[in-house]
């Protein structure tokens, strides 16, 4: 019981010394997160603080946590790899923030997956989600297509979906663009497409999913923000 107790404790401060090097990371991206990873921290340091003093098994018990939470993460970007993606009649491509009116990094990473599909599967009609969010002035589709068209894709192949702000919205405004009996590829970073696909189901399409690279520093915060997002598809839909 000692050494798991030991074992434990180690993996507990481990993770509890990853989280405070991530807040300070995220305070160089996002004050909005940075704030959320600090009070995680708190939390998490507070109830080892607690365990440590008045009951060890606490410790054990948010070890199990933090590694089912890990677990989980894992399970969500296996989950995104791609399974039958060819020849599909359409290409749902999931926008990401812009920053500024320009895209970030991640949105690149999924417009550049997208280029490489078309030019495999050129049959296939692109719709691009994203609409005006935050103090841009600019839709997230429209960034997105004049990327794709700068790169050689035909406009006439493509449908812009500016109106949503997440992804709920994004599949479900872009329903009116696509046969509900046609074969849907979703597309989305790796860490989202296995959230993307359950609401694509509970909208009534038959999806497969696309997934793309993300920044990997990025990935810790984007894990939870698809926790979160399961919260509030459970919820709105």
């Amino acid at each position: 019981m000692k050494r798991l107790q030991t074992i434990c404790n180690m993996i507990a401060f481990l993770y509890v010394i990853f989280h405070l090097c991530y807040t300070g990371y995220m305070f160089t991206q996002s004050l909005f997160y940075a704030m959320i990873w600090l009070a995680i921290l708190a939390v998490e340091v507070l109830i080892v603080i607690f365990g440590l003093k008045k009951a060890k098994f606490v410790v054990c018990i948010f070890t199990l946590f933090l590694l089912a939470q890990s677990c989980l993460s894992g399970f969500i970007y296996v989950k995104g790899i791609d399974l039958h993606t060819k020849n599909a009649d359409y290409v749902v491509v999931l926008g990401y923030a812009l920053d500024d009116n320009q895209m970030t990094e991640t949105l690149k990473m999924r417009l550049d997956r997208t280029y490489e599909y078309a030019v495999d599967n050129s049959n296939a009609k692109i719709v691009l989600c994203g609409g005006v969010t935050g103090s841009n002035t600019v839709s997230e589709a429209k960034v997105m297509y004049d990327y794709l068209v700068a790169k050689g894709i035909d406009g006439a192949c493509m449908r812009l979906e500016d109106k949503s702000t997440d992804t709920i919205e994004n599949i479900q405004n872009c329903k009116s663009y696509i046969d509900i009996n046609s074969k849907v590829v979703v597309l989305s970073s790796n860490y989202h497409v296995y959230r993307a696909s359950k609401i694509c189901e509970k909208a009534g399409f038959d999806v497969h999913t696309l997934g793309s690279k993300a920044p990997i520093l990025l990935l810790p915060n984007q894990f939870l923000h698809e926790k979160l997002g399961f919260i509030k598809m459970m919820i709105f839909m």
